[in-house]
């Protein structure tokens, strides 16, 4: 009897303690709504909300149902169904009577299902030319509108002001605010000293937060800006960015000390740090640079800098007070005892002042080396905790695995993060399956999300993406706060899809309801397959082998946890499944 429950067990593994789940939302090769005889074929741009709802840009599979290169973009949000908003070449522009879309450039969608859509005009349709052919609208279910679009009307608090450029990554906001920086044409009294601004959209209005050697400079009485950074804002119009001084002999501003980071609410702003002005919170050096701030909804404003001693490090300011949350060259990373940072990536800001960020590790000390010197961190008031390391285990839902390098990831308002990685091939069983996306919630067990040579919509995996990953430390847009993920798979056969994580708060497989998924659930689908559902863990009527998988997953014993089995290749799967007539009868009667 023992004999045979250690063979049972040594096939299973435990990926999550919850039953999550992951939806379809489209494929290549489905049907593309309101577009007859219309297919899908690739998807590039995604968000998701608070609801679970989501847009997206897709191409359309040309020569199909009337599809050609001069109209094969469209835009779709998902509600429980695709809904078609736009498409390239097919009219229908808010605003512009006779105007096409060319060209869908960003897309996000607010908690209340607004879509902004960022996108390029055909030159010609609607008198477009090509300094009137970019703009950004706000689809919505009152009325679509344009917000702002270059070479046409006054700009928002610049009287005979016209956008000369719309960038092509808009900052937004769950309640579906938006910010940006932009140049102005030049003429008039406009130059290329004060062309560029910076301005915030709440709902359809514009507002100028600052404008370059017009606007006062907060802190700094009579000096003026000559540059502005990417803006960052918040949920209460609230928004920080990096700056720089026009030089002013009089009042002592050169290239040493020309560089600060300022934070506005509405036009009313703060100088929060500025290059080589009094010392860095915490330590005994001034700011040499800065990376670029974000802001949470707490008002928060945190960011990457560099001492003028070299080392860099990581703040956060509550209002004017700062404090230093990671510093490099000291030995004090978290969980890694005896290292020191090297340097750090741009942080992700949560509203509770978590920090999340990916930061590389000095080799020697501590026992770093090339193998396992980079890592992603989590820093928050109560603890400061690494989440995932290169070449040191710690793999979710796979022991024995290392991760060989940590991609793109991100960090929700709670601190939740997702992180896409890839693993080393041999430990712990890894071959061609060596990649994948891991959730790590802000409060629970971190979990494997998905991974290549998983099975999603009939197809093999063999490649997994974030969406819409921002490089300046606003979140992904494809993760929302109930720490849902939209995601992009590719798979073997060519074909691509969208797809929707959902975290679980409870076992599926715990088919007896003991809050355990042990044998006897195994016994209970045993009993049940092909013939009722009380086997079905997946939701989908049946009793089935996926079913298995399931019970496989969330094995955790007898209150026992279940970590240090064994990962089995997908041959051991189906050992187990061929092995299940002959072991578990044997265990339960012994």
């Amino acid at each position: 009897m023992r004999w045979t429950s250690f063979l049972v067990l040594s096939l299973v593994v435990l990926s999550s303690h919850s039953h999550a789940t992951i939806g379809t939302i489209v494929v290549s090769g489905g049907d593309a709504a309101e577009i007859a005889g219309a297919k899908f074929d690739s998807f590039t741009l995604a968000s998701l909300n608070s609801s679970g709802h989501a847009t997206f840009v897709a191409t359309l599979q040309e020569a199909v149902g009337g599809v050609s290169t001069t109209n094969d973009q469209v835009l779709y949000t998902f509600e429980g169904g695709l809904s078609l908003k736009a498409r390239e070449g097919s009219g229908g522009v808010p605003a512009i009577a006779d105007a096409n879309f060319s060209d869908l450039v960003d897309v996000a969608i607010s908690d209340s299902g607004d879509v902004l859509v960022r996108a390029t005009l055909a030159i010609g349709p609607g008198d477009v030319t090509s300094s009137s052919n970019q703009g950004l609208w706000r689809f919505l279910t009152g009325g679509n509108q344009l917000l702002a679009r270059t070479g046409v009307g006054d700009t928002p608090g610049v009287a005979g002001g016209q956008f000369k450029k719309i960038p092509n990554f808009i900052r937004t906001t769950e309640n579906g605010d938006s910010a940006f920086s932009d140049q102005l044409v030049s003429g008039g009294t406009i130059t290329l000293a004060n062309d560029i601004g910076i301005w915030f959209y709440q709902g359809s209005t514009g507002s100028l937060i600052v404008r370059e050697e017009v606007s006062q400079v907060p802190g700094i009485p009579s000096a003026t800006f000559s540059t502005l950074g990417i803006p960052s804002i918040n949920n209460n119009a609230q928004g920080t960015a990096r700056a720089t001084l026009k030089h002013d002999a009089t009042l002592g501003i050169d290239s040493s000390n020309h560089v600060g980071v300022w934070k506005y609410t509405g036009s009313s702003g703060e100088l929060i740090a500025r290059q080589a002005v009094g010392n860095a919170p915490e330590t005994g050096n001034p700011f040499s640079s800065f990376g670029h701030p974000v802001i949470n909804d707490s008002g928060q404003v945190a960011f990457r800098a560099e001492l003028t001693s070299g080392s860099g490090g990581l703040w956060r300011y509550t209002t004017s007070v700062g404090e230093l949350v990671a510093l490099a060259n000291t030995d004090t990373v978290p969980e890694v005892p005896n290292a020191s940072f090297s340097t750090f990536d741009e942080p992700r800001f949560a509203d509770n002042g978590a920090l999340v960020v990916h930061a590389e590790l000095n080799s020697g000390p501590g026992g770093v080396n090339n193998g396992n010197n980079s890592g992603i961190w989590r820093f928050t008031s109560s603890g400061n905790h690494l989440l995932a390391r290169t070449g040191s285990g710690g793999v979710p839902g796979l022991p024995g695995a290392n991760f060989s390098d940590l991609g793109a990831y991100t960090a929700n308002a709670n601190g939740s993060a997702v992180i896409a990685a890839t693993l080393e091939m041999g430990p712990g069983g890894v071959g061609s399956d060596d990649s994948g996306i891991w959730l790590y919630p802000a409060t629970g067990i971190p979990e494997l999300i998905a991974r290549k040579g998983d099975q999603l919509a009939g197809r093999i995996v063999a490649g997994l993406s974030l969406l819409s990953n921002d490089l300046f430390g606003r979140p992904v847009r494809g993760f929302n706060n109930q720490n849902q993920l939209l995601f992009h798979a590719e798979f073997t056969n060519g074909d691509e899809g969208l797809f929707l994580f959902t975290p679980g708060g409870g076992s599926s497989a715990d088919f007896n309801g003991d809050t355990f998924v042990d044998d006897t659930d195994l016994s209970t689908w045993q009993s049940a397959y092909e013939s009722t559902t009380a086997g079905d863990a997946d939701g989908d009527g049946d009793s089935d082998g996926a079913d298995f998988l399931a019970w496989q997953r969330q094995f955790t014993g007898s209150g026992a946890a279940a970590s240090n089995l064994s990962v089995p290749e997908p041959t051991g799967v189906y050992l187990a499944l061929a092995f299940l007539g002959l072991l578990v009868p044997r265990r339960i009667s012994g």
